[in-house]
């Protein structure tokens, strides 16, 4: 796997049983409506949407999407129930990864993500920054994201990875890039969410 960034290997060592780590968890899915399907043809991904979740359960996730399922508008950022997800796209596949990082990571984390859940209605999906998106054009529209551009700017604010590029310009891929990822599951929606959640840590 080619890595374009780096995650502060003087802070995170994964064989330091001395400091404090929390687990955080990304997934990468693919719902199959006529939008994603655009998505993959600009994007060139097969997974074109990607959620970041700090709940070890994972079954609640946060991005920038529809606000309510079944229709594109209104789109912003979202808390995502991955129930109400597969309810109304029951052939929905994803891919889950966990990443272990220190404790000060996840608490600045979880304070950049808590400035987006107090000031959810001031931000907008970026649907017009999708072209430029598409042919590497760096343009950032403010308060406005995509998916993608969400999540890579808190892993990269946050310090847990620097990918080496400016957060307008990241895909769904570009995050799958981050050192120590750990895949727990692939496959259909409805699937990991039928499963003991001993087996979806495991």
């Amino acid at each position: 796997m080619l890595m374009v960034g780096k995650q502060d290997d003087k802070e995170y060592d994964p064989m330091n049983k001395n400091i404090k780590k929390y687990k955080i968890y990304f997934m990468f899915s693919y719902t199959g409506t006529l939008y994603s399907k655009l998505l993959r043809r600009i994007l060139k991904v097969k997974y074109t949407h990607v959620s970041i979740c700090l709940d070890q359960k994972a079954a609640t996730m946060y991005s920038f999407g529809r606000k309510n399922p079944p229709f594109m508008f209104p789109s912003g950022f979202v808390k995502e129930s991955l129930a109400m997800v597969n309810q109304t796209y029951k052939k929905t596949i994803c891919e889950i990864y966990e990443l272990e990082i220190t404790d000060s990571k996840y608490f600045l984390l979880k304070e950049n993500l808590e400035k987006f859940i107090s000031h959810q209605d001031e931000y907008a999906y970026n649907i017009l920054g999708l072209i430029p998106l598409g042919f590497n054009i760096a343009i950032r529209r403010n308060r406005h994201f995509v998916c993608s551009q969400f999540v890579g700017k808190l892993i990269q604010e946050t310090g847990i990875y620097d990918l080496k590029k400016d957060y307008s310009l990241i895909k769904p891929y570009d995050i799958k890039k981050i050192s120590h990822l750990n895949k727990i599951y692939e496959g259909s929606l409805s699937d990991y969410l039928s499963l003991p959640l001993k087996l979806k840590q495991s």
